[in-house]
């Protein structure tokens, strides 16, 4: 994209060189028109002059005035043709600019994405913090509903072999309270 770009630009400016030459020609047009009506000019003052020397007079001042006219158009005319030239010169076969480097950006912004970025690395340390805590809690709730199970569970079997002993008559309740823990107190 960057190459058309630049040809754009560049058929952009010789437009804008050719309306300038434009604007150049009526000026040559009326120089061509003050150049061609000379002879008139020097028609007249003959009819004018009462004398030799002073038509040879008025047609020398003639002279010099239409120089100066003559000599500061051709210079204007010529200079702004050859800078035309040149310009157009440039417009063909230059490189095209390079682009424009981005700002810096500024020290506040510097500082603002410094501190966005310790907040994050924080509140991510935090995140983490947290998240091992309650792996580490389910872990702990976990073995204790275990051993809880397990001791609920024994619980149960021992109270079924002793039931199952009161009710056929091997286990009596004095040996009972002793197999529970009770003092014999013979």
């Amino acid at each position: 994209m960057a190459p058309a770009r630049d040809l754009n630009e560049s058929d952009e400016r010789v437009r804008r060189l050719e309306v300038r030459l434009d604007a150049l020609r009526p000026e040559l047009a009326s120089l061509a028109q003050l150049v061609a009506s000379f002879d008139d000019v020097v028609g007249a003052l003959r009819e004018r002059a009462a004398s030799k020397a002073d038509l040879e007079g008025a047609v020398a001042s003639l002279k010099l005035g239409l120089r100066a006219v003559l000599e500061e158009c051709r210079a204007r005319v010529s200079g702004e043709v050859d800078a035309l030239r040149e310009e157009l010169l440039s417009a063909r076969h230059t490189a095209p600019p390079l682009p424009l480097p981005l700002p810096p950006p500024s020290a506040g912004t510097d500082e603002l994405r410094a501190e966005l970025a310790e907040v994050r690395r924080e509140s991510a340390a935090k995140f983490n913090l947290l998240a091992q805590q309650r792996a580490l809690d389910d872990r702990r709730i976990a073995a204790l509903e275990a051993v809880v199970a397990a001791h609920e569970a024994q619980l149960g079997e021992q109270e079924g072999v002793w039931l199952g002993a009161m009710m056929d008559g091997s286990l009596a309740p004095r040996d009972a309270r002793t197999s529970r823990g009770d003092v014999d107190d013979r």
